[in-house]
């Protein structure tokens, strides 16, 4: 099984992931790609942290 994170890092990862997609379907790939570097200082041992590191990539190559 997988561990724990702390509740507390979790929601700090969730806040700032989801924050970035918000800009990023607003039209703002910038704000975007600088609030999920902030939610990937805070790795998780799930998924969605697979899927921020993939937005990551996707981001990094579109926006100069």
């Amino acid at each position: 099984s997988l561990p724990e994170a702390p509740p507390r890092e979790t929601a700090r990862f969730y806040a700032h992931y989801y924050v970035g997609k918000f800009h990023e379907a607003n039209g703002d790939p910038k704000k975007a790609l600088e609030e999920i570097r902030r939610a990937l200082q805070e790795p998780l041992p799930y998924f969605m942290d697979a899927c921020a590191r993939e937005d990551l990539k996707r981001l990094e190559k579109n926006v100069q």
